[in-house]
């Protein structure tokens, strides 16, 4: 079963469901955290894992009750690179702010994300030296497809540069999720694996493809504070 030991005040404390914390993160009781945890260890022991956990729609929030929380999850650790404020971050989520501001301090805490001040507002982002960062971004990109579109990459073959724009660059789960591909690929095989990955993560994905020459006109539009990379010809 895959720990959640980065859920943790700093005081080391077990993750066992017993002692209560697991289930105060998760905002279940403890009975109920056993459970679904146990359920979770079972599809994770799966030999595709992720597969059954989007064919089944069981997504981050059937471990976490706080549709917050996992806001926060996925916008903080899906892109290392992006912040927020905890106005813009209520208006983003259509929540109040006292409800954001309550799992920001949770989450500064147990040292997830770190926070800085610029002028009158204070940014935070993910702690990229918290020992649970890589696990952390691996579940949240698998969560909102982003780990199943790198491999659909991988597939195409003459590709110099792949990434993703608009919403999910900024961890925002809208349900479409842009891809722009730099490169000569075939169109009809590029089409075909966008249909398999959309049936498999449940998002559509609108792909722009273009060549290295057309980048360069672009490349002020998808410098890395705007684009979520995924792929660099090495």
């Amino acid at each position: 079963m895959p720990s959640l030991a980065g859920f943790r005040y700093p005081k080391h404390r077990s993750m066992d469901p017993a002692n209560g914390f697991a289930a105060e993160f998760m905002g279940l009781t403890r009975r109920s955290c056993k459970r679904k945890l146990k359920s979770f260890g079972a599809i994770y022991h799966h030999p595709q894992p992720f597969q059954i956990l989007f064919r089944n729609n069981v997504m981050l929030d059937t471990l976490i009750t706080s549709r917050t929380r996992i806001r926060l999850l996925l916008k903080f650790f899906s892109n290392s690179r992006t912040t927020g404020y905890l106005r813009a971050l209520a208006d983003e989520f259509g929540e109040s702010t006292n409800a954001v501001r309550i799992e920001l301090k949770r989450f500064k805490e147990a040292g997830l994300i770190t926070s800085s001040d610029n002028g009158n507002k204070r940014f935070y982002r993910a702690n990229r030296d918290h020992a649970l960062y890589p696990e952390l971004k691996s579940i949240t990109r698998k969560s909102l497809g982003i780990s199943q579109i790198e491999g659909m990459v991988e597939r195409l073959g003459n590709v110099q540069l792949a990434m993703i724009t608009g919403d999910y660059a900024r961890g925002h789960d809208t349900g479409i999720i842009d891809l722009v591909i730099v490169g000569s690929v075939d169109q009809t095989y590029l089409n075909l694996l966008v249909k398999k990955a959309e049936t498999l993560i449940n998002r559509k994905i609108r792909t722009l493809l273009i060549t290295a020459e057309e980048f360069d006109g672009f490349r002020e539009r998808f410098t890395e504070d705007k684009a979520l990379y995924l792929w660099r010809k090495k």
